[in-house]
């Protein structure tokens, strides 16, 4: 219970570390009472016979200062060759933490220097009052309440030196009051405390003191105390954690790792603290802003190769399953999509960071891969050539499959191996949602068109020697690229008449419908006279109702020659996003015949209803006029 607390107190950056002798033991350095032990073997056998083994670690001190004459040479001396000179067995767990930019403060009583070692530049020692002034806020504050043996005058071991440090009125104070500062608004974390060192116990005492119980939550880590000292931290309101401080720490960094994402999301965590941890594993997160602060648009690698992880809980009915464990197993390649009516469970981790889980993913698509990558360009025998093809070969023991890229669509290749020396081909291609351009689209086509024809070609891939391949003829591919080919052909043709561009055109749009407006338009360019089913009429206005207009009339009922309409309203027809004006239009009515004739002569009606017999018409474009007054007039 107290360590799941622990650790959402330092997702949310609000714990300080408080660190005893007992976190540096892993890393070859004397715990407390081994320091003591130190001491006192190297007094004399008559100076031993003054003092005593078994005093708390200040008067024990204090006595071998006082029978070295009062000099602390010596100790110093003693302390920089246990924690100085000697080389550490490893500082992993100091390395651990200096990960962990959630924590901002260190304070420790160790007289070793391996938090220094772990952090280097990332961290500011804060040895006495003359360097508060000079906090940095942009650094981890590693505070040395027991000094620093660089400076022996801020070493801190006798009893001397303890009661001149918490001395009220001296200098002191204003460090004193720093720590006091940090603590007093966060959390704190004891790590390497058993409470039975006695120099532990007057650090200990003093907190205590200063805060009472008007303070944050605190939190003691240590391996199997005894239950009256458990009681003791208890009473004092301090949570404790049965467990090393090295587990602790293993423990920790895995959580934060499983929750670093979501606590962004939540705003636990700054963006600065999320950017140096993700940095700290190898990952650099690419940050969007808005109005509410940051959002993760990506993640990348800051090395050449990251180790990732993919764990999956998927449905196998319906032969799925065997599908999935063909291409795990390589006897399948290339991509496999896991849909999300069969993803059950999901989780994605990069360096060991959850990245991804079931919550947002609605698909999973996995890719092989490729055996090779290279470019490569294709030359036919009539000299038609495709180049910069991007290539992406796969294979196993089953099979070869090629993935090749194009500027508008992907080619793949699967080569089945069977156990005769054959070779069984399956030809397919994606086009992109959308064409390039006219030119580009042209080209494909006709790579389709001649390899679907079998003919031979020659394959140059970079920098390597070139070689002939041909693939068996594809009837279904040669029909399906000539239409194309055709019709992207024609929308050429359109481009240059009509003087515009296409670009960008939706794969989608490739339909009837335009290939009808297609045709329609490249009848335009060739002057050419469209025939159309008509079953509809056009009325015109008669000047006046004489004898000779009833003739006139009388006589187009009689004859099967057309009548020419000619229309001088421009006319506008929509393609693949233009606007093409395609001119005024004469129409022919074949077979024509007045409907109401009957109606004109009894009852002198102005307008005359013409209709088809054969239900046709034939339309002519007569181009595109810039000035014009629609007249409408009919001819017979």
């Amino acid at each position: 219970m107290y360590q799941e607390n622990l650790f959402e107190l330092i997702r949310k950056e609000e714990v300080v570390i408080w660190a005893g002798a007992g976190f540096s033991i892993y890393a070859g350095f004397p715990s407390g009472k081994q320091l003591g032990h130190i001491l006192y073997n190297n007094l004399t056998a008559t100076e031993k016979k003054q003092t005593k083994l078994e005093m708390p670690i200040p008067e024990l001190a204090e006595d071998f200062y006082r029978l070295k004459g009062n000099n602390r040479n010596q100790l110093i001396r003693i302390l920089k060759e246990t924690f100085l000179d000697k080389k550490s067995k490893s500082f992993k767990y100091h390395e651990s933490i200096s990960k962990i930019p959630h924590l901002k403060t260190i304070i420790t009583t160790n007289y070793d220097n391996l938090f220094e070692l772990a952090y280097k530049s990332k961290a500011q020692l804060i040895l006495s009052s003359n360097d508060i002034p000079y906090l940095d806020k942009e650094k981890v504050h590693i505070y040395k309440v027991h000094g620093d043996l660089s400076f022996p005058n801020s070493i801190i071991i006798t009893r001397s030196d303890y009661n001149n440090f918490f001395k009220i009125g001296s200098e002191n104070d204003i460090y004193w009051s720093s720590i006091k500062e940090k603590i007093s608004t966060k959390n704190v974390l004891f790590l390497g405390y058993n409470l039975e060192d006695s120099n532990t116990s007057v650090i200990f005492e003093k907190i205590t003191e200063a805060f009472g119980h008007n303070r944050k939550e605190w939190f003691l880590v240590a391996p199997n105390l005894p239950q009256h000292k458990v009681n003791h931290l208890s009473k004092n309101s301090i949570h404790y954690i049965n467990m090393t401080a090295e587990k602790l720490v293993d423990e920790l960094i895995c959580n934060l790792k499983e929750n670093i994402i979501a606590d962004f999301k939540k705003q636990y965590t700054s963006a600065e603290t999320f950017r140096d941890f993700l940095f700290n594993f190898n990952l650099l997160p690419e940050l969007k802003t808005n109005n509410s602060g940051f959002t993760l648009n990506a993640i990348k690698g800051t090395k050449k190769t990251i180790k990732g992880l993919v764990n999956l809980t998927i449905k196998t009915e319906n032969d799925f399953g065997n599908k999935f464990e063909d291409f795990i197993t390589g006897r399948t390649v290339g991509d496999f999509e896991i849909p999300e009516d069969k993803l059950v469970e999901a989780s994605f981790s990069l360096e060991g960071v959850k990245i991804l889980n079931s919550d947002v993913i609605s698909r999973i698509l996995v890719k092989s891969l490729p055996n090779i990558k290279t470019k490569i360009s294709l030359r036919f025998n009539d000299g038609f050539e495709y180049s910069d093809i991007d290539v992406a070969v796969y294979s196993s023991t089953s099979v070869v499959k090629i993935d090749a890229t194009l500027k508008t669509a992907k080619i793949i290749l699967e080569l089945a191996i069977e156990p005769m020396p054959k070779e069984n081909v399956k030809f397919s291609y994606t086009h992109n949602d959308y064409c390039s351009s006219i030119k580009d689209e042209i080209e494909f086509y006709q790579l389709l068109e001649y390899l679907g024809e079998g003919k031979e070609f020659k394959i140059f891939p970079k920098s390597k020697p070139s070689f002939v391949k041909s693939f068996p003829k594809m009837e279904i591919l040669v029909n399906e690229a000539k239409f194309y080919l055709d019709y992207f052909n024609k929308l050429k043709l359109i481009e240059n008449y009509f003087e515009i561009y296409f670009e960008s055109i939706s794969a989608k749009s490739l339909n009837k419908g335009s290939d009808k407006i297609v045709r329609k338009l490249i009848s335009i360019i060739n002057n050419e006279t469209i025939t159309y089913n008509w079953d509809s009429e056009v009325s015109i206005s008669l000047n006046a109702i004489t004898k000779e207009t009833i003739n006139e009339l009388e006589h187009i009922n009689k004859s099967t020659s057309p009548i020419l309409v000619e229309l001088d309203d421009n006319e506008l027809i929509e393609l693949h996003g233009h606007e093409i004006n395609i001119g005024n239009k004469q129409i022919q009515i074949l077979n024509p015949y007045i409907s109401n004739i009957e109606d004109v002569i009894k009852n002198h009606n102005t307008n005359a209803i013409i209709k088809s017999n054969d239900k046709k018409i034939m339309i002519t474009y007569l181009g595109k006029r810039e000035e014009y007054q629609p007249i409408t007039r009919a001819k017979t």
